[in-house]
């Protein structure tokens, strides 16, 4: 058995209806190196906590970077119909997800379940932790 990668999607591993559509009118920003931009934001991830890393209006996703701000706060994940993704940039945090805890190091990456609550339960001053929900609902929101 040989296993051969094509780049073209197993047509019945397709969902019949697809979720996401790409958009490919959206003009969007300049890339930017992302640590400098969680120090340039460093005082505000500290004392707000979440701070989106681009505007939500713009996007069908959505990406928050978290910070020391968050800690002690409940949410229920961004979608019902989406996971979201946590990935710890710099510092330690626990998240409390439904009831169980689980600590993020440097670079660890978690993935939290579709309709979930997150709590920040503890969190190193200088954390930043970037989150990104892809949720198909968004499409309606787009402003060209």
């Amino acid at each position: 058995y040989t296993l051969v990668f094509t780049g073209k999607p197993i047509p019945e591993d397709m969902p019949k209806t697809i979720p996401w559509e790409h958009d490919t009118k959206k003009v969007t920003e300049p890339p930017f190196k992302l640590m400098p931009w969680v120090k340039n934001h460093q005082a505000e991830l500290k004392n707000k906590g979440s701070v989106p890393l681009f505007k939500p209006e713009k996007y069908q996703s959505d990406v928050y970077v978290h910070g020391f701000g968050d800690q002690g706060k409940a949410f229920k994940a961004r979608s019902p119909k989406s996971e979201s993704i946590f990935w710890l940039l710099q510092g330690k945090a626990t998240l409390k997800i439904n009831g169980n805890l689980q600590d993020l190091n440097f670079d660890d990456i978690f993935l939290v379940p579709k309709s979930s609550w997150v709590e920040f339960e503890s969190m190193s001053e200088d954390c930043a932790i970037l989150s990104t929900t892809m949720d198909p609902s968004n499409k309606s929101r787009i402003v060209l």
